[in-house]
C-alpha cells in the first residue's frame, strides 16, 4: 500500500511549484510591460539563480532597465554591477555614478557605498569631507557599516574634526546592530576611557561579543582580560580557549601566551610539547621572543616528544588561516 503522507507531500511540492512557476510567469510578464519593479526582482533572480537559472548578463540587462527607469534599488544594483564586474566589465566611473543616484533618492546602502567611494578614491577623485557626509547620511538611516566608519572617521578625525565622544556613539550604534568591528572599537574605548567612562566590565563585555564574532584582536584581549580577572571573574581555561582562537587566526602574541601557558604549567597542565608547538608558530608569526623560547623548550624535548612536536605542527599549521 502506497504512504498516503508521501503522496500528499508530492502534490503539494506539485503545487508549490506550479505557483512559483505562475508567479515567475507574472513577473516577467510585468518586467516585459515595464514595470520597474519587477525588472529589477527579475534582474537580482538572475544575478543568484532564484528559480532561474543563473545569468549575470541577464541580470545586468533587466537591472539596468529598472535603474534608466529611476529605480532607486536598481540604481544601487547597478553599481554594484559595474563596482564587481557582474555581467559586464568593471567601470568604477559609472559604478560611482549610479551609486550616487540611487543615493540621492535615499537608499542608505548607496550612500554607504559612495561614501566609500569617496573615502578610497575609487570612480571618483578622493575625499574625506564627502565621504563622511554621505557615511553620516547612511548612518542616521541606520547603515551599520555606515555608523561604524562615521565612528572612524570621529576617532581619527578623517574629514571632519576629531571627537572621541561622538565617536563611541556611532560604534556603540553600529556594536548594538551587531558590527563585529565597532564591538571591538567600543570595547577598546571603554578599557582606556577614551570619549567613555572608562568600565573594564563594558569592555570585557564588549570584546567578547567581538570575539564571539571571530575578531582575532578581541580574542586576545578577552584572553588578556580573563587571566587578569579585568572586567571578568579570572578564568586561566577561558583565556586559553580565547587565545588558541586567536593563535589559530595567526596571531602571534597569542600564539606566544599559549607557548608560556603550557610552559608553565598550573590550572593548565604543563606540556612541553605544546609549548614547543606554540612558541615554534609564534617564532614563524614574527614573535622575536619566541625565537629564544622555542630552542629552550627544543633542548628539554626527547626523542618520542620531538616526532610528536613535529606532527602536531604540521597539523597546526594547516589549520592557521589568519584573518
Amino acid at each position: 500500500m502506497r504512504n498516503p503522507l508521501i503522496l500528499l507531500c508530492c502534490v503539494l511540492l506539485f503545487a508549490s511549484s506550479k505557483l512559483f512557476a505562475t508567479e515567475l510567469d507574472d513577473l516577467k510578464a510585468k518586467a516585459e510591460q515595464g514595470d520597474s519593479k519587477a525588472q529589477c526582482e527579475l534582474g537580482i533572480r538572475y544575478g543568484t539563480g532564484a528559480g532561474v537559472p543563473q545569468d549575470e548578463e541577464k541580470a545586468f540587462q533587466w537591472v539596468q532597465k529598472a535603474a534608466d527607469q529611476g529605480y532607486a534599488l536598481a540604481q544601487l544594483n547597478l553599481g554594484l554591477a559595474y563596482t564587481n564586474g557582474s555581467g559586464v566589465r568593471v567601470d568604477l566611473t559609472k559604478a560611482f555614478e549610479w551609486l550616487q543616484k540611487a543615493a540621492l533618492q535615499g537608499n542608505a546602502q548607496a550612500q554607504y557605498n559612495l561614501g566609500v567611494a569617496y573615502g578610497e578614491g575609487k570612480g571618483v577623485r578622493m575625499d574625506e569631507a564627502k565621504a563622511t557626509e554621505w557615511y553620516q547620511k547612511a548612518a542616521v538611516a541606520g547603515n551599520a557599516n555606515a555608523q561604524f566608519n562615521l565612528g572612524v572617521a570621529y576617532d581619527n578625525g578623517s574629514g571632519i574634526p576629531k571627537d572621541q565622544t561622538k565617536a563611541v556613539e556611532w560604534y556603540e550604534k553600529a556594536a548594538v546592530a551587531g558590527h563585529p568591528h565597532a564591538q571591538f572599537n567600543l570595547a577598546i574605548a571603554y578599557e582606556a576611557g577614551a570619549g567613555v567612562p572608562k568600565s573594564e566590565t563594558k569592555a570585557a563585555a564588549w570584546y567578547e561579543k567581538a570575539a564571539t564574532a571571530g575578531i582575532a584582536q578581541a580574542q586576545f584581549n578577552i584572553g588578556n582580560m580573563y587571566v587578569a580577572g579585568r572586567g571578568v571573574p579570572q578564568n586561566i581555561a577561558k583565556a586559553g580557549s580565547w587565545w588558541q582562537k586567536a593563535a589559530l587566526q595567526g596571531d602571534a602574541r597569542s600564539q606566544f601566551n599559549l607557548a608560556i601557558m603550557y610552559a608553565s604549567g598550573g590550572e593548565i597542565p604543563k606540556d612541553n610539547v605544546r609549548a614547543y608547538v606554540w612558541a615554534s608558530l609564534a617564532a614563524a608569526s614574527g614573535a622575536r621572543q619566541a625565537t629564544e623560547m622555542r630552542a629552550t623548550l627544543e633542548d628539554r624535548l626527547i626523542l618520542n616528544q620531538k616526532a610528536e612536536a613535529q606532527k602536531l605542527l604540521a597539523e597546526l599549521s594547516g589549520k592557521i588561516h589568519k584573518q
